[in-house]
């Protein structure tokens, strides 16, 4: 299932606050390991302009590891980790909305599912996010077991100078592998 979050920022931005964000999603990217794919914004065309973003919201059945091997996921565990990355997100675009004073639309799947405005998400989003959780059928509060119960997906790809490859074969593993941002 591939079902993008998308998000725009109503107002358009001025540089100086796209730098921030930027600055911000990057700090974020090292912090964090998130589910599917990284919250990421970027201007629409040169500032001033709006900043725009989605990311990937499942792993649709599983994922392969740097060593190749796949990993299955459970429909209801992909629900939750697809809720925590929806929360971290929503909770990131209420922070800019706040100290930058943008507002933001948020979309899945094409639909409208709600708003963040002054710093606050709307009902919308609150029952997005509250759908997620109740597919999932699990509490908040096992986020972290389902996280360390998937944590190779997090680490980082093997340097190239590691990865033996034969000097008469092509290596046809590294075009088997996810891109990078799916790992992170």
């Amino acid at each position: 299932m591939s079902v993008l979050l998308e998000y725009h920022s109503i107002q358009p931005v001025s540089l100086e606050v796209a730098v921030q964000v930027a600055s911000d999603q990057q700090k974020w990217l090292k912090e964090r390991c998130y589910w599917s794919e990284p919250l990421y914004v970027e201007l629409e065309q040169a500032a001033p302009a709006r900043l725009t973003g989605s990311n990937s919201l499942f792993n649709s059945g599983g994922y392969e590891t740097q060593s190749g091997k796949w990993m299955e996921v459970s429909q209801k565990e992909d629900y939750l980790m697809a809720w925590s990355d929806t929360d971290f997100i929503v909770r990131r675009l209420a922070l800019w909305s706040k100290t930058h004073g943008m507002d933001w639309s948020v979309y899945s799947a094409g639909d409208h599912i709600g708003d963040v405005i002054q710093g606050d998400p709307n009902k919308g989003l609150e029952e997005f996010l509250e759908g997620l959780l109740e597919v999932s059928t699990f509490r908040p509060d096992m986020v972290s077991e389902v996280d360390q119960k998937f944590k190779n997906r997090c680490e980082p790809p093997q340097s190239l100078t590691s990865i033996p490859v034969s000097k008469n074969v092509p290596s046809t593993k590294s075009s088997q592998r996810k891109p990078w941002w799916r790992l992170w």
